[in-house]
């Protein structure tokens, strides 16, 4: 059975969030090593068990706050976009309004009406 409610779903957030995620499979190793070289007690076997669990765990939560952080930042990115476009088409709907013609005038509430929409799925909440 299919979620009725499913999760908002943002690709440029999830990409950002992947590319975060790779940044620490990359950097954890890295940093185990150069502990390891300034303490090489912590290199022991029981001692790097332990040492690299908390490590993990460290790794893991700094990982995730980098990934809140970067998603807040994409999304505002995005909304800012979105409003700057709202701007540009609410600008042409006011220019087509003072030249009467109605053909300009449609086109020009049906642009400032799909950048409205564009606005309210920038943040993420476009359904899939």
């Amino acid at each position: 059975m299919s979620d009725p409610n499913p999760s908002p779903v943002n690709p440029a957030v999830n990409t950002a969030q992947d590319i975060v995620k790779v940044l620490e499979d990359i950097l954890v190793p890295i940093a185990e090593n150069a502990i390891i070289a300034a303490v090489p007690e912590l290199g022991l076997p029981i001692v790097k068990q332990i040492t690299e669990a908390i490590e993990e765990a460290l790794a893991d939560k700094l990982t995730a706050l980098a990934q809140t952080g970067v998603s807040f930042t994409v999304i505002d990115t995005q909304v800012t976009i979105e409003k700057w476009t709202i701007s540009q088409v609410l600008a042409n709907l006011i220019e087509a309004e003072k030249t009467g013609d109605p053909n300009a005038i449609k086109k020009a509430i049906q642009d400032y009406a799909d950048a409205n929409s564009k606005l309210v799925s920038a943040s993420g909440s476009l359904k899939h």
